[in-house]
């Protein structure tokens, strides 16, 4: 069945038809059994639509017996004939509920249809019977749907009053939201009221606080004690309400008119009066005996604030104050660095004199074994000569005597003063070219209690600290480029052990103090003063200055190439240190201090190498005889000058590669070799003139292994010079001692080249065979030489082991350097070997018959051996 208010379903055919036959009826239709009939059918037809059309809408209330029923109803329908219809009478037949619409469009379609046939009583009895079944099975529906009906409407009733009830709650809901709303909006205004208020009362609170000026805040500022922590909390809250005028609701203030000339007022006094404290605590720096770092540590630094306070409110106390501290800084590093450096000068130990090189020191001294240490060999010859002498070892001056006790300073300090230490040598100024340069030079306060007051003892102190050290040679003094980064000597130490310093020393102990100075100025600026590196340049303007022009004093006085050098390698590397540390305010100094060595080094090495060159040119005054074939002074000053070069640019040592140095170094070389060259051309046989040379050759590379730079490029070139000098005396030696053992070797390997150079020109079309006729020519000159061949095998047989000896005598008197003799040594038998083993490969080849009176190679060998183990 459809649902309730659901559109009715249309009305089956013969319920059109019958109501037509109602209306025809009242207009005057056939008989009342006629449409008796056509009613009966037209009710049969309508309970049948009912029961088809609800059959699906009640099968899940009714189960499955109104379906059965039904059915029942349709079969006996179906059994039962169609009624007669009346004549004249527009009606329908009785057919099943699907066929009676067409049934009954058939009947009313020609009046002459035949009618239909009567049903006798039985059947008519059974139609109706089938027709009240329907009609019952039709009013259970109906009442089924009645109740189905009841049942929504009941529903719809309880929905109904479920909506207005729901509606009424959503009445009350959007009554209550709109309460909610305007309570909310009234929180929210009130909150913000709220809080506006409690933001004015913050506002004018702390406006109230800050403008007011308190008497405990004013007390403190104008009678308080600077210093102190309730000073510094004054300090802090005037900083505060003199930052708090200055804003604007501040100057709108009415108030702002009667509190700002008091604020000012405090800041003033408060001005004033930090100031002085600052003044008052930098002034202790130049108090006698005052411990500088203890004043800066705990008293500057721990007021850092009163700083910033006076940078905050006053940069023109400010700038007094730092201006200040760098005044007294400026004056007091000046005055301590003065005392350290001239304290240090007058301890300084020189090398040489005014104008010495190479070659004029050893001329001066005598010539030839003359200058410091005399020759390198100066035993007499022989034995004890060959065995005790080496140029490998040590080449320490004698110890310095002590120096003179003199008295202390008196009258002729003030004289000293004025015109400085009266050189030993005629010139004026201190030792080491430093005299009367920063007012007055060596004041008395600044003397040390042992120098010398009278220009005789000057003299005597200055030639003692010349002979201090020794000229041209580093010794220990390359231990300053190790030691660049080791504290500074003690002033008061050194004095009271009379130590001798060197310049390079001195440089390297006022370096390493000025470098610890300036790196402890910048941190302390930086932390109190938030300085970026400008102040230092003028803490140390005077004190650069000062030690610039001791620099400059002493590389324009001091022949001391040594010195000049290490003293430059020192700075250098103290400017790369001050660099690591990111500190450039010593930079200018250390590129005036390298301006003012670096000419000084190169007038230096020019002079000797220039000294060596007119030496090699007049070389007479410099030749030690013809009997004399020692190494010479200048070779000895060559070495240790090379030596000392090589060393103080060797990074294993502490130096860094030098142009200057490397190319000094190479025109030395060659200087020095046109030197020795010059020499040995004086002596009267070659053989001299190889042990001239080997001698000088020998020490220079003595003195190179010494000072472990025998690795060097001038190592490699003296050692390549000496193995050639040395086979040059080789074959003199033992020309001398065999000439006609070397003649016949010397012959016959020509013979064999030229024979040779024949044979290769002749088998490529060259000079052809000699004819038959010369070969008795050939006997005969065979014969000759075999003669000639017996002989010098005979003669060398009786005369190898004199001749031996004698070579061996003539090393131990020719070298006396014991290393270097048996070099040569070795070198003579090796080459008395390789001449016998030729010797022997031309026997074996010309002359097998005298090679049975060859002395056997193994006997010489066993007499070299003995004098090994002689040597030994």
């Amino acid at each position: 069945m459809a649902a309730a208010g659901a559109a009715a379903p249309p009305l089956p055919p013969t319920l059109g038809g019958l109501v037509l036959d109602e209306s025809a009826a009242t207009s005057g239709a056939p008989s009342d059994d006629a449409a008796a009939d056509a009613e009966s059918a037209a009710e049969l037809e309508l309970w049948a639509w009912l029961a088809t059309d609800s059959a699906g809408a009640l099968s899940a209330e009714a189960g499955g017996s109104a379906a059965v029923e039904w059915a029942a109803v349709e079969a006996a329908a179906a059994e039962l004939p169609h009624a007669p219809a009346a004549d004249g009478a527009v009606g329908a037949e009785v057919a099943p509920p699907g066929e009676s619409s067409a049934a009954a469009s058939g009947a009313g379609g020609s009046g002459d249809a035949a009618p239909p046939p009567r049903l006798d009583d039985a059947e008519e009895g059974a139609y109706h019977a089938a027709v009240d079944a329907a009609a019952a099975v039709a009013s259970a529906e109906v009442s089924g749907l009645h109740q189905l009906s009841m049942t929504l409407s009941a529903h719809d009733v309880v929905l109904a009053a479920g909506e207005a009830t729901l509606r009424d709650v959503d009445a009350r809901l959007g009554a209550l939201v709109a309460e909610i709303t305007r309570v909310r909006s009234g929180v929210a205004s009130a909150a913000s009221r709220v809080a506006a208020r409690s933001s004015a009362e913050a506002h004018i609170s702390a406006f109230v606080n800050e403008i007011a000026l308190s008497p405990a805040l004013v007390r403190h500022v104008v009678d308080g004690s600077v210093g102190d922590a309730a000073y510094e909390r004054a300090l802090g809250q005037l900083s505060k309400k003199a930052a708090f005028l200055t804003l604007a609701d501040a100057r709108d203030a009415a108030s702002y008119a009667d509190v700002r000339p008091t604020v000012v007022g405090l800041l003033v006094k408060a001005v004033a009066k930090v100031r002085q404290f600052l003044v008052d605590k930098i002034d202790l720096l130049q108090r006698p005996n005052t411990n500088v770092t203890i004043v800066k540590d705990s008293v500057l630094a721990r007021h850092k604030y009163l700083l910033e306070f006076l940078q905050d409110h006053s940069s023109a106390a400010f700038n007094d104050v730092r201006d200040m501290y760098v005044r007294t800084m400026n004056e007091l590093i000046y005055t301590l660095f003065r005392k350290y450096l001239f304290g240090l000068l007058a301890l300084e130990a020189t090398a040489g004199t005014a104008g010495e090189t190479v070659v004029s020191a050893g001329a001066a001294a005598g010539g030839v074994g003359g200058g410091v240490g005399g020759s390198v060999a100066s035993a007499a010859p022989g034995r004890l000569s060959f065995f005790g002498l080496s140029l490998g070892g040590s080449s320490a001056p004698e110890p310095p005597p002590p120096p003179p006790v003199l008295p202390t300073a008196g009258p002729g300090v003030g004289r000293l003063a004025s015109g400085g230490v009266n050189r030993a040598d005629g010139g004026s100024g201190s030792s080491g070219g430093i005299g009367g340069v920063f007012g007055g030079g060596i004041t008395a306060a600044l003397m040390p209690a042992s120098s010398p007051t009278t220009p005789a003892a000057a003299a005597a102190a200055a030639a003692a600290r010349r002979a201090a050290l020794p000229s041209f040679t580093a010794g220990d003094r390359l231990s300053v480029l190790s030691e660049v980064d080791q504290p500074a000597v003690v002033l008061a130490v050194a004095a009271a052990a009379s130590q001798r310093l060197p310049f390079e020393a001195i440089q390297r102990s006022v370096g390493k103090m000025l470098a610890e100075t300036c790196t402890s100025e910048h941190l302390f600026c930086v932390q109190l003063f938030g300085d970026d590196g400008r102040m230092l340049p003028l803490f140390f303007r005077r004190v650069l200055s000062m030690l610039v022009d001791a620099v400059r004093r002493y590389a324009a006085s001091s022949s001391d190439v040594v010195g000049v050098l290490l003293t430059l390698v020192v700075a250098r590397a103290q400017r790369v240190a001050m660099r690591a540390r990111r500190i450039d305010a010593l930079d200018a100094y250390y590129g005036s201090v390298d301006g003012a060595l670096r000419p000084a080094l190169a007038a230096l090495l020019a002079a000797n190498t220039s000294a060596l060159a007119a030496a090699a040119r007049a070389p007479r005054p410099l030749f030690p005889g013809d009997e004399d074939t020692r190494p010479t002074a200048a070779t000895r000053r060559t070495a240790e000058l090379t030596a000392t070069l090589l060393a103080a640019v060797s990074p294993s040592t502490g130096g860094a590669p030098d142009a200057t140095v490397d190319g000094a170094l190479r025109r030395l070389r060659a200087e020095f070799v046109a030197l020795l060259n010059s020499l040995a051309a004086l002596y009267s046989t070659p053989k001299r003139r190889f042990v001239f040379l080997i001698n000088n050759l020998d020490a220079v590379l003595a003195v190179l292994t010494a000072r472990a730079v025998e690795h060097t490029d001038d190592g490699a070139f003296y050692a390549t010079l000496l193995s050639s000098h040395v086979g040059s005396y080789v074959e003199h030696e033992l020309a001398d001692h065999f000439p006609d053992m070397l003649a016949l070797v010397r012959d016959a390997e020509r013979s064999a080249r030229a024979a040779a150079r024949k044979g290769t020109a002749g088998g490529t079309g060259g000079r052809q065979a000699p004819p038959p006729s010369s070969a008795a020519g050939a006997g005969t000159t065979h014969s000759r030489g075999e003669a000639r061949t017996k002989a010098v095998v005979r003669d060398f047989g009786r005369n190898w082991r004199a001749g031996l000896a004698h070579m061996r005598a003539a090393v131990l008197r020719l070298f006396p350097s014991f290393a270097n003799g048996a070099r040569v040594l070795a070198a003579l038998c090796d080459g008395l070997l390789s001449y016998h083993r030729r010797c022997e490969a031309h026997l074996d080849t010309n002359f097998p018959a005298v090679k049975a009176e060859l002395v056997a190679a193994t006997a010489i060998r066993y007499e070299i051996r003995q004098y090994d183990d002689g040597l030994a």
